[in-house]
Formats: C-alpha cells, structure tokens, sequence
C-alpha cells in the first residue's frame, strides 16, 4: 500500500479491489507485507482479510524484513530479531488458513543481476536493499536519468562449492559477506519453515 502524492493513504483502495477480484472467484493473488520493528498491528490486516474469506483467493503471502535505516541493520544483523518476528508472522498467517511463500529459499542474490537496483529516500542507487545505507553505487538525478558510477556484478562465493544449503540459497547475498546470515537461518529455522510451508498447502 502506498502513500498518494497528497498524503493520502491508498489502503482502501487497494484492499477492495482486492475483494473485487475474490468475488470474481479470481484465485491468484499475492500479498507483499514488509515490515520493520515498529510493524505491531499486522495481524489486524491478517485477521481483516480472514474475516474477509480471502484465504482460497490469496494464492500466497510474502512477508519481508525492510530496514529503515544503517542501525536497524545492524541490530538485526547482531540478535537476528528479524527472523524470529517474520517467522511468527508467517505462523500466524498458516493458523488463520493462508497459503505462504517458499521462504526457505534464499537465492540467489539479486546483487549478481546488473539489471537489478534499489533506492532510498534520497534517490541514492544500491545494489539491493541489503545494501541500503552502506555502499552506493550511483544515484538518481532530478532529470529521471540513472547516473550509474560504480558497478560490478557479485562473483559466485566459493562456499557453494561445500556448503550443505548451497542448493536452497546458491551462496547466499552479497551484502551479508564475509559472514552468512543465511547459515544461522537454515540451522535454527529450515525445518519450522518446511514444515509451516506444508501445513500452509494442506489446506487447499
């Protein structure tokens, strides 16, 4: 949901056209919910759309982590709260009938894809969100024209090569180099994550 050039919210819009299509029995949607540390009422949204009987329509919904800035970074990088707080969100989604993304797949990063850009508020240019803050790579002029200044396409990491979740994650992002936070993942929440997944899938 966005914010309209008046301030004006776009969440009412947006949620009833989403109705229109389930009275249409349209059964593809998909929702993206980012969220940050101060997202506390997402489960009202959760709760709203299983009053609203989206759960055969909602053909899955996708939950991600957003930094709002460099320090938020870097407190989830040291307790990795943000798994934990994503993963409830995604428990509570299966309890309440909805179908959830493979979120154990972790790969591979959109770093190595030169076609692939992020930006902040300030029209700085990043390689992916992971590197919001930290390391720009160019900028957005006030023309519209993508002033591009320093590129390089991320080789593949060598743990591929010996690592056992090489397959689900193909050497993890290149943000999180040297150390790979997709490790501490796949140890503590690989199998939850399977299991949400399947228990999410039953159901339909």
């Amino acid at each position: 949901f966005r914010i309209h050039a008046d301030g004006t919210g776009s969440f009412i819009q947006i949620y009833n056209n989403i109705l229109k299509l389930a009275e249409l029995k349209y059964d593809k949607i998909n929702i993206r919910i980012n969220i940050d540390e101060k997202s506390d009422h997402i489960t009202d949204l959760i709760d709203k759309m299983a009053d609203d009987k989206l759960q055969d329509y909602i053909q899955r919904i996708d939950i991600h982590w957003i930094y709002s800035d460099s320090s938020g970074r870097k407190q989830c990088e040291s307790d990795h709260s943000d798994y934990e707080k994503v993963y409830q969100l995604y428990k509570y989604c299966v309890e309440k009938g909805f179908r959830i993304k493979q979120s154990y797949l972790k790969g591979p990063c959109y770093a190595i894809d030169q076609t692939n850009i992020t930006l902040d508020e300030n029209l700085n240019v990043y390689y992916c969100q992971g590197f919001l803050y930290d390391k720009n790579i160019g900028h957005l002029n006030s023309d519209g024209k993508l002033q591009i200044d320093n590129i390089t396409t991320s080789s593949k990491k060598s743990c591929i090569l010996k690592c056992l979740y090489a397959p689900l994650c193909y050497g993890g992002c290149a943000w999180a180099e040297p150390e790979c936070r997709n490790r501490y993942f796949f140890d503590n929440y690989l199998l939850k994550y399977l299991i949400l997944y399947q228990n999410s899938q039953k159901k339909h």
